[in-house]
């Protein structure tokens, strides 16, 4: 499975998954640019694409050895 980040969400999009999802700024940040796979950030990226008008990228091999 190919890295994937989502991109597009803006700031104040972002606090509100915060506050809808009751957690931290910095899992919602993972949650998008693909570094968590658990439950919860799983639905962070599906809100963030389905309600906030995300967009999923995907990161090609040679990227994501540097990140």
């Amino acid at each position: 499975m190919a890295l994937t980040k989502i991109h597009g969400v803006s700031k104040d999009d972002k606090k509100q998954l915060t506050r809808m999802f009751n957690c931290g700024p910095s899992l919602i940040s993972m949650a998008l640019n693909g570094k968590r796979k658990s439950e919860k950030a799983i639905k962070i990226r599906r809100a963030a694409l389905t309600r906030f008008g995300g967009v999923e990228l995907i990161v090609k091999p040679k990227e994501a050895t540097n990140l």
